[in-house]
């Protein structure tokens, strides 16, 4: 089971695993989005400035081929938005166990992807993940290698 609540905006995300994910009681499921033109995408920059500016370089090179790009100051709630289909694509590189712990099982009920830069499945030892549809995440690890 994973939950995630956001107390500014009164919601609650919750996944139980094999029955799907919920945003306060309504079924939600990731966007359809395909192409990174389409995509909305969020990431987080965190607080090691040494560490952000690595993001930021890839946040500024991918920005000119997306839809938008959001800060959003939570991994975790960055998650719960790819698994209700707010973001289209979430990514980030240094997080912590606390930071995808509900976000993991959200997204893949959700009908998504969480996996690693590596390409295999993210557990809450991987500090770097990419959550999205499994089109779009695969489209966005390519880009990545090309970058």
């Amino acid at each position: 089971m994973g939950v995630t609540f956001d107390p500014l905006r009164n919601e609650t995300f919750y996944s139980i695993k094999g029955k799907g994910a919920h945003l306060n009681g309504k079924k939600i499921k990731v966007a359809d989005v395909k192409t990174l033109e389409m995509a909305s995408a969020g990431v987080d920059l965190g607080y090691n400035t040494e560490r952000s500016k690595d993001l930021l370089d890839i946040a500024t090179g991918l920005w000119p081929k997306l839809h938008c790009l959001r800060i959003t100051g939570s991994s975790a709630l960055g998650l719960a938005y790819v698994a209700c289909g707010r973001f289209s694509l979430y990514f980030h590189k240094y997080l912590y166990p606390w930071d995808v712990a509900s976000g993991l099982l959200l997204v893949r009920e959700a009908g998504g992807e969480v996996t690693g830069y590596d390409g295999k499945p993210a557990s809450t030892d991987d500090a770097a993940i990419i959550a999205a549809n499994t089109t779009l995440l695969g489209e966005f690890r390519n880009w990545l290698n090309r970058s």
